[in-house]
């Protein structure tokens, strides 16, 4: 006698067989399935600054996605430069502060082979996220840091030229006689025209705007600045602007009203929101 099957039986196999079928065939992967810890801030590794990193995301073998944090120890600007080796990748570029609030954002342009974000920052620590829609890359990520008082008192009262303190050392200041070391390697592309700045032009010395402070003149800031070299010259009186990505920042002339070593503090008519994040100066010695 032969068996009889019932038919819901059959069907539930017929099923089960089906899916086992598929299953040998193209296997999807899920965008997050091959990921490491580091695909959610929980799991985020730690980016040191001046250091080169390299790393990898793709969107296709199921790593979309990076985390990194750095700790920020007091007020001051965060570049962060990520190389692409595949430039037509689709990826983005967030950062969050310690609330997890984001401070700033960049798009990958497929025309451009890295992607440089400048940012305010308060301290604390602050996540970086490196994510893919599409496609995959090699990336080389650098985290720097320079300490930089841009958050203006607002409840003190604006102090005159002569008030402003030159004893106390600038952050990130070393001690005398010390050498300022670069750390980290340099970065080389193909076809590349270098990165190393242009040079000052005779008689200038460069420098580090480190803190502004309301002067007593109207719509006045006074800036504290910190000198690229030890035997640099300059002197109460003498000029220097403001630089900008392009060079010489539109109204940014200022006027040297004391100085103290590698530590000089200038007279500006700009306000602080119009020089913003700007920080390189230049200053032409005997130009008075």
């Amino acid at each position: 006698m032969r068996d009889e099957i019932c038919p819901g039986v059959l069907s539930t196999a017929s099923l089960a067989l089906t899916l086992l079928l598929a299953a040998c065939g193209d296997v999807e992967v899920k965008p997050e399935e091959t990921s490491g810890e580091d695909f959610e801030k929980a799991g985020a590794q730690l980016l040191p600054f001046d250091k080169l990193t390299d790393d990898y995301i793709s969107f296709e073998e199921g790593d979309v996605a990076d985390w990194k944090f750095v700790k920020i120890k007091t007020p001051g600007i965060l570049t962060v430069t990520v190389y692409w080796d595949n430039k037509e990748i689709k990826s983005l570029i967030d950062v969050f502060d310690r609330f997890a609030t984001p401070v700033d954002s960049r798009k990958h342009t497929k025309k451009l082979e890295k992607d440089k974000l400048e940012i305010r920052v308060k301290p604390g620590t602050h996540f970086i996220q490196l994510h893919t829609e599409e496609g995959s890359s090699v990336y080389t990520i650098e985290a720097k840091f320079e300490p930089f008082d841009w958050e203006l008192r607002t409840d003190l009262p604006p102090v005159a030229d002569e008030e402003i303190p030159l004893d106390e050392p600038l952050p990130g200041d070393l001690p005398s006689g010390s050498p300022r070391v670069g750390v980290g390697r340099t970065r080389v592309h193909k076809g590349g025209g270098g990165g190393r700045p242009a040079a000052e032009p005779s008689g200038a010395i460069s420098g580090t705007i480190m803190r502004m402070v309301p002067g007593a003149r109207k719509k006045s800031t006074v800036l504290t600045i910190r000198l690229s070299a030890r035997d640099h010259g300059v002197k109460r009186g003498d000029r220097g602007e403001i630089l900008d990505r392009d060079g010489r920042m539109k109204g940014g002339d200022f006027e040297i009203i004391n100085i103290r070593g590698t530590s000089a503090t200038a007279r500006t008519n700009l306000s602080p929101n119009d020089i913003a994040h700007r920080r390189r100066v230049r200053i032409f010695t005997g130009s008075r």
